[in-house]
């Protein structure tokens, strides 16, 4: 990626000195869509956004032994795939207890044919929360529930950090100037966190941010039926103008 940048005339190395341009900043403001379900279950074209839950998301390999499936009896298997099983099962209940979400999106199995026990599978994890605490629950848990499936089905354990971020809480006073900016134009005030990461998540480490988001069609993303009413992207685009116009003013 460096090269390329460096193409467009672009210094990775120089990048920090653009903080010197911070004080010209008053805000950050971004427009999105949710990418869930809630707006269009509640009935709102607009929602201004309070913040970003935090993530951690880390990668859980399990080691048994591959094996024939016909002539291994079941309780001599040391299945790693079992294990992978059991461990999302139990991921999938962590909300339950501290809010948030979970989801094991991606299993890959080794060697990931019908006829052998699994003798390697790698589980992804993804938690989210919007309070920091029951994230850092949420991964305690996750650990315990992958250590227990291993103890369990006879395997080792080993464990991969992805990625992770904090979660964001968006400057309240424009949060407010938001909500009022979508009472104004269509009549309706709500507010959601984002499940989702966003720029402004990063940006809102440097200066005052925040966000306002419009529907999407059957809460769907991340999927090829992706899609935003024509008449709900206009109303947010006329209230986030609306936002933007009472920033201006302070």
């Amino acid at each position: 990626m460096r090269e390329v940048l460096a193409e467009h005339e672009v210094d990775v190395e120089r990048a920090p000195e653009c903080a010197s341009r911070r004080e010209g900043l008053a805000a950050y403001l971004e427009l999105h869509i949710e990418q869930g379900p809630v707006m269009e279950a509640e009935g709102v074209a607009v929602a201004a956004v309070e913040g970003c839950q935090g993530i951690e998301r880390v990668r859980f390999s399990f080691v048994g032994q591959a094996a024939h499936a016909g002539t291994t009896p079941m309780s001599m298997r040391r299945d790693a795939g079992l294990a992978a099983a059991e461990c999302a099962t139990t991921l999938a209940a962590l909300p339950g207890k501290h809010g948030g979400v979970a989801t094991t999106g991606e299993l890959r199995l080794e060697p990931g044919i019908s006829t052998a026990v699994a003798g390697g599978a790698h589980l992804s994890c993804d938690l989210r929360n919007l309070n920091v605490e029951s994230l850092g629950a949420m991964l305690a848990g996750a650990r315990i529930a992958a250590k227990d499936a291993a103890h369990e089905h006879g395997c080792t354990l080993s464990e991969e950090k992805i990625f992770r971020i904090a979660p964001t809480t968006f400057d309240p006073e424009l949060v407010a100037k938001a909500r009022d900016a979508a009472t104004e134009t269509t009549g309706a005030s709500f507010a959601l966190t984002s499940g989702a990461l966003h720029d402004a998540a990063q940006v809102a480490r440097v200066i005052p941010a925040a966000m306002m988001f419009c529907p999407s069609r059957g809460g769907l993303s991340h999927a090829h039926e992706e899609d935003t009413a024509e008449d709900d992207l206009r109303a947010a685009i006329d209230a986030f103008g609306a936002l933007v116009a009472k920033v201006l003013k302070t």
